[in-house]
């Protein structure tokens, strides 16, 4: 997962699926409580955060370090974060010298009014921090794109926020019960998929119910 605040409460994310070659791209504007971060990450639980300390704020670093999954934070100076000019020509190189061209979701936040638009800048993030790890290649030429828009599940799915998933025990118990972790949560009790995919699948199905 890779994350930005350009602005104060404007979030830009980039969360890449590596077994699935999947890229998921959005941005959404934040209450004070950080209300919808912390759903995201309660529902996704990235087991890697990679961020610019200097475009994250301390409210939303606190709230990161804070989930209850053991994740690794990657820091990334400002000489390693392209601004949005810079990676749009960089992405060049992976998609093509006609931006028309470029994944569909990309293009939608290319096309806004915003000189620095919090998905990009994320997206930005997210390749760079690839191609550091010498794996951008393999990924992105063949990656799927999809947009994570808040609004759109908020329209089709129950969403549990995170005090939900917290105090209902969804997919962790409380550390008041003395059995802190996975084991006894509902998830924990539901779950019978055999495949990695097949637990994926029915975490997110539980994260966003019907």
């Amino acid at each position: 997962l890779s994350i930005t605040e350009p602005q104060q409460r404007s979030i830009g994310i980039t969360l890449v699926d590596v077994s699935r070659t999947m890229f998921y791209v959005g941005q959404f504007q934040d209450d004070q409580q950080y209300v919808m971060l912390r759903t995201f990450l309660a529902q996704v639980r990235p087991v890697e955060v990679v961020y610019n300390p200097s475009s994250l704020s301390i409210e939303a670093l606190k709230i990161i370090k804070n989930t209850p999954v053991a994740t690794v934070f990657t820091i990334r100076q400002n000489r390693y974060c392209w601004n949005q000019p810079t990676t749009l020509v960089n992405l060049e190189k992976y998609f093509s010298e006609d931006r028309t061209n470029w994944p569909e979701v990309l293009q939608n936040f290319i096309n806004q009014e915003e000189q620095e638009v919090p998905a990009i800048l994320s997206f930005g993030i997210a390749t760079g921090y690839l191609e550091s790890v010498l794996v951008a290649n393999q990924l992105m030429k063949v990656g799927h794109y999809r947009e994570y828009r808040p609004d759109v599940l908020i329209g089709q799915n129950m969403i549990l926020d995170s005090q939900a998933l917290e105090h209902l025990e969804i997919f962790e118990c409380l550390e008041e019960t003395g059995t802190k972790g996975i084991n006894g949560s509902f998830y924990h009790y539901i779950n019978r998929a055999v495949s990695p995919f097949g637990k994926r699948m029915l975490k997110n199905w539980v994260a966003a119910p019907l």
